[in-house]
């Protein structure tokens, strides 16, 4: 599939239907088919593993209860169980992957749904979600621009854009065999060391900076979310519930 995108891309350039003077990046947060409830922490995993070996337990030895010693066809319970303990513990060894550096070192945590999702914000609240980057350049024809092509593309589990910058711009740089000299983004993408870097290949991006230094005592990512109550504390510690 990414080959076929890159030639359709490449097909595109060759034909000179696409303007390679600006192209422009944005991302979307995207819900998972998963929910809340199956996110768990490595704290929740192990209560949750002790549970199921404590069921499982109990069903082994209903099942070995059979008349005259003889062993009762395995219950679809018992079968259940099992399956979903693999899973538990296929989950707690993938967890330690899912470590991201935070301020509020909290801890890792994944979705037994979705080991991809993340908690992300949307309009639907904090919910497994999955972050869809794209960069787009116009189409021009002998009609003027009459849309965008999309000349890179990309899923990540990273619930803000400031990482995304540069690595687009590599991929998009990939799919067209162009460097564009005019970057556009939102100030979600702006971060120090991107904007630095693109300075030293020689290309230009136009963005606001973010509202607030991130060092101001109240910038949004000075806010921990507590996913047990659906909630913000704020730097005094007040609590902010979402509301509905």
């Amino acid at each position: 599939m990414r080959r076929l995108f890159r030639r359709t891309v490449r097909t595109a350039v060759a034909m000179e239907l696409v303007d390679l003077a600006v192209q422009a990046v944005d991302g979307t947060k995207v819900i998972a088919n998963a929910a809340l409830i199956q996110t768990y922490d490595a704290k929740r995993l192990q209560e949750l593993i002790e549970r199921l070996e404590s069921a499982i337990e109990s069903l082994e030895a209903q099942n070995e209860g059979g008349e005259d010693g003889v062993v009762a066809r395995l219950p679809e319970k018992l079968a259940e169980q099992k399956e979903l303990r693999r899973r538990v513990r296929q989950a707690m060894n993938d967890l330690p992957g899912m470590e991201r550096p935070n301020r509020y070192k909290r801890p890792a945590r994944i979705n037994m749904t979705d080991k991809d999702a993340r908690l992300m914000r949307t309009r639907q609240g904090i919910v497994p979600s999955h972050n869809a980057q794209a960069m787009v350049s116009p189409v021009a024809t002998d009609e003027g621009v009459t849309g965008m092509l999309v000349t890179a593309s990309d899923v990540v589990d990273e619930p803000n854009d400031t990482a995304q910058l540069t690595q687009m711009v590599e991929q998009a740089e990939e799919m067209t065999g162009a460097k564009v000299p005019l970057k556009l983004a939102d100030a979600g993408y702006f971060a120090g060391r991107h904007v630095a870097e693109l300075h030293r290949r020689g290309q230009q991006v136009v963005m606001p900076d973010m509202a607030r230094p991130t060092d101001h005592p109240y910038h949004k990512d000075q806010f921990a979310y507590d996913d047990d109550t659906d909630s913000y504390i704020c730097p005094t510690d007040r609590i902010f519930a979402f509301p509905g």
